[in-house]
């Protein structure tokens, strides 16, 4: 799992600050911190629980702090994200690779009529398979995400 944590990058004259890294080779863990997005000027990162963060700067350290993640920031944050943009592009194309647009429509048709008659789903032959692959690529989103924190 992951924490989130907030900071302000300085900028000088000739440099932008940012939240200084871990020597990653000298880690057991292939885990990395993640810059999710920066909102009104502070910056939010995902900090896997297996990777300690080096001694910071002092101007990057006196804004570092662990963020307590509400609804709205959370939303912001899944909004604005170019990591989490990523994630849902790549369960997106995993579905359109794997599953025939057809196929999905066709499950979108099945449930409206589910619902509209209340009354028990007739599954037409490889409903539950589709099913499953699209929930499977979901997961695996709802995965990525929560690794980050989210």
């Amino acid at each position: 799992m992951s924490k989130i944590m907030s900071y302000q990058k300085i900028t000088d004259k000739f440099t932008t600050h940012t939240l200084r890294e871990p020597d990653y080779e000298q880690l057991e863990s292939e885990d990395r911190i993640t810059e999710l997005c920066t909102i009104d000027g502070i910056t939010y990162v995902s900090v896997p629980d297996t990777v300690d963060l080096p001694k910071q700067p002092a101007d990057i350290a006196k804004t570092l702090k662990a963020v307590s993640l509400t609804d709205d920031l959370k939303k912001q944050i899944l909004d604005q994200s170019p990591v989490i943009a990523y994630i849902d592009t790549k369960v997106r194309g995993k579905i359109t690779a794997d599953v025939e647009q057809s196929q999905e429509l066709r499950l979108l048709r099945n449930e409206i009529n589910r619902i509209r008659k209340a009354m028990s789903v007739i599954e037409e032959a490889g409903y539950k398979e589709v099913n499953d692959k699209i929930l499977s690529y979901r997961q695996w989103g709802m995965q990525e995400k929560e690794k980050l924190g989210l």
